[in-house]
């Protein structure tokens, strides 16, 4: 299963689903996840699809008794990894925005699109996540001046400092210097 999962074949994946819909629930690997969770991680939008049409529950994408913990497991936070289109499927079948760091997510991978459609659907711009970062300081982190003047210029702050006293202007300069 994962293997279909990870080789992206929708039309084998709805095949599958088509003759047992229980598949959906299948847990994979030794995480437990579902196979949504691995879908949007490993960025298979046509999976997501099939998997959506057939009713996966993206506010559950792993076993009950699992929490998905920090951004980083993020079902929203991998989407934006993945661009607007899985990010899209995800918002249209509720999936919230909020606490995942997925404006985090589109603005260290410079995703300017995910980062607008995120920001139209509510997303904070001055978000807080690991070591105090905000979406600012994971785009200056990885030197995306275009994401940073995009979040400026849509009301982020470029003066919050993080956890180490560091704005992202400062994180940007280190970048620059490595």
């Amino acid at each position: 299963m994962y293997k279909i999962v990870r080789g992206g074949d929708a039309a084998v994946f709805k095949a599958l689903l088509s003759a047992d819909p229980n598949i959906i629930n299948f847990r994979l690997g030794h995480g437990h996840e579902l196979p949504l969770y691995e879908a949007v991680r490993l960025r298979q939008p046509d999976i997501v699809a099939v998997l959506l049409e057939f009713g996966a529950d993206p506010l559950h994408p792993v076993k009950q008794s699992k929490k998905l913990g920090t951004y980083r497991s993020s079902l929203m936070s991998f989407a934006a990894f993945a661009g607007t289109r899985m990010t899209e499927m995800l918002l249209e079948h509720g999936l919230p925005i909020a606490h995942t760091g997925a404006l985090h997510s589109a603005a260290s991978t410079g995703r300017l699109d995910t980062m607008r459609l995120l920001m139209q659907h509510g997303a904070d711009v001055h978000e807080v996540i690991w070591r105090a970062w905000t979406p600012m300081h994971f785009a200056a982190w990885r030197g995306r001046v275009d994401a940073m003047k995009l979040l400026e210029h849509s009301g982020a702050r470029s003066d919050l400092k993080d956890e180490d006293g560091k704005t992202p202007a400062q994180l940007l300069e280190e970048h620059n210097t490595a």
